[in-house]
């Protein structure tokens, strides 16, 4: 409730979404490269990287999180990153 209500007040949502949106294209060609030598799995390999990066040095942020869901996305990591990336 606390959590919503924060989203609801902040317009988080919205925030993370274009955040979200911006850092995607980044990294377009290291998901690439990875689904070409290994498929979705490689795919998920790459992306438990970057969320473990991440969490390095930012344990609470949306990256992390952001990582952390499209590792364990099935559709993202079997080539629905590029649907994501291109639209």
């Amino acid at each position: 409730m606390r959590v919503q209500h924060h989203f609801d007040t902040f317009g988080l949502s919205r925030l993370y979404e274009d955040q979200a949106a911006d850092d995607l294209p980044g990294i377009e060609l290291s998901i690439e490269e990875a689904f070409q030598a290994g498929g979705a799995r490689d795919v998920r390999v790459h992306l438990e990287g970057q969320a473990r990066s991440r969490a390095r040095h930012y344990k609470n942020s949306w990256m992390l999180a952001l990582y952390e869901a499209l590792a364990d996305d099935q559709w993202f990591c079997s080539g629905g990153f590029r649907q994501v990336v291109a639209g």
